[in-house]
C-alpha cells in the first residue's frame, strides 16, 4: 500500500504529537527545593541529551549536598559524597 503525500504528512504529525506527549521524567534528589531557574537549567541540559524532560524535585535529607538525578533507569550521582570519593 502506497501512502499519498497528505497521508504521510498526517501520519508524521500524529506521530510527532504522540512522541511529544511522552516526556521523560527526571527525578532530582536534593537537600533543598530547586529554584525555577535551577529547574530550567537542569531541564535544558537533560533535554539536550534525553529529549523533552519534566523535572520532579524530591528532597533527600541524607544528602550532604549536590544532586542525584534518575532518568531512563540511569542514576547520575552529582552528590557531595560521590564527588569526594
Amino acid at each position: 500500500m502506497k501512502l499519498t503525500f497528505d497521508q504521510k504528512s498526517s501520519l508524521k504529525k500524529r506521530l510527532s504529537s504522540f512522541l511529544s506527549e511522552m516526556k521523560k521524567e527526571a527525578v532530582v534528589y536534593s537537600t533543598y527545593s530547586l529554584s525555577e531557574k535551577e529547574k530550567e537549567l537542569l531541564t535544558n541540559a537533560l533535554s539536550s541529551i534525553y529529549g523533552e524532560v519534566n523535572i520532579k524535585n524530591e528532597l533527600d535529607s541524607s544528602l550532604l549536598g549536590g544532586l542525584i538525578v534518575e532518568i531512563d533507569s540511569q542514576r547520575i550521582d552529582l552528590s557531595l559524597s560521590a564527588i569526594t570519593k
